[in-house]
């Protein structure tokens, strides 16, 4: 018994390729197996791709946008701390060369007065003896108050001949995240 294989007829054979060619947009023959088996070419992406990719960008993006929120968040809390530190060194620092006859006590914590134009604010007395100069604040955030009071010193420091007052600066604030805040800042006013 002999087999027998059906003659192809090579005409018939290159046109099935060439329409497969062009069906598929090629300029040659296209690669074994390939022709024949994909009836619909389709360009793009479907939905279930794109929810995918949109999903692993939020696991991507989610984290960083956190952690840029939480920065700014703490050089907001870190610039109201310099700007406290700031306010109340000046204010000790200006408040230590007053005359402590010339400034009248306050029986208690006051508001510290707005500043005018100029930076400068009166501690109470008359005349330009208690001024200090001092930034502007923002008041919707600081609330700034002070005190000045009789202040008794120990009998070796008592040679100095007259009296003494201790003037406080209380500035206390509250940040979105977190807890109130207060900062002292003491001078002590010494006649000599």
């Amino acid at each position: 018994m002999q087999l027998q294989f059906p003659l192809v007829n090579e005409d018939s054979h290159r046109e099935k390729l060439l329409r497969c060619c062009k069906y598929h947009g090629a300029h040659s023959f296209p690669p074994p197996g390939k022709c024949g088996k994909q009836k619909y070419k389709y360009n793009g992406i479907s939905l279930v791709e794109i929810m995918i990719g949109l999903t692993v960008l939020s696991f991507i993006f989610g984290p960083l946008w956190q952690l840029f929120s939480r920065g700014r968040t703490i050089v907001r809390i870190g610039k109201h701390d310099l700007d406290v530190l700031n306010l109340g060194t000046s204010f000790a620092n200006q408040a230590k060369r007053l005359k402590p006859e010339m400034l009248p006590e306050t029986g208690g914590e006051i508001d510290l007065p707005n500043p005018g134009s100029d930076g400068k604010v009166s501690l109470g007395g008359g005349g330009t003896v208690n001024i200090i100069i001092l930034q502007a604040w923002d008041k919707e955030i600081f609330k700034l108050r002070y005190s000045v009071r009789k202040f008794a010193l120990p009998p070796p420091i008592q040679g100095s001949g007259g009296e003494s007052k201790l003037d406080d600066l209380s500035i206390a604030w509250q940040e979105k995240l977190g807890q109130p805040k207060t900062r002292h800042f003491a001078a002590l006013l010494v006649r000599r």
